[in-house]
């Protein structure tokens, strides 16, 4: 339920997008759906996403012109990440300052 297979860690003021590549070619199979907040809304993740057949259920930000529509049943998994570095940083495993 919700192992993680990869991430990368990058420092706080990184935009959020910049993981995507190094997560993305950990060497793993392909997602079936990308889960991500509004960071990730840039049209080359969702670009890649098709491209591997898959698609990326991610909040459109505001300033883009169409706004596309998000699933609320399936992006309410996502709390599945946030539940994942709640454990390793209670766990003292990861450093958060």
């Amino acid at each position: 339920m919700g192992l993680p297979i990869a991430f990368a860690l990058t420092g706080g003021e990184v935009s959020d997008f910049k993981g995507y590549l190094p997560v993305m070619n950990a060497g793993r199979p392909a997602p079936k759906v990308l889960l991500g907040g509004k960071g990730y809304d840039v049209d080359f993740i969702r670009q890649d996403m098709e491209i591997l057949g898959g698609f990326a259920m991610i909040p459109t930000k505001r300033n883009r012109l169409i706004q596309l529509p998000v699933d609320s049943a399936i992006y309410a998994l996502r709390n599945m990440v946030g539940r994942c570095f709640n454990k390793l940083k209670n766990a003292r495993r990861l450093a958060t300052r």
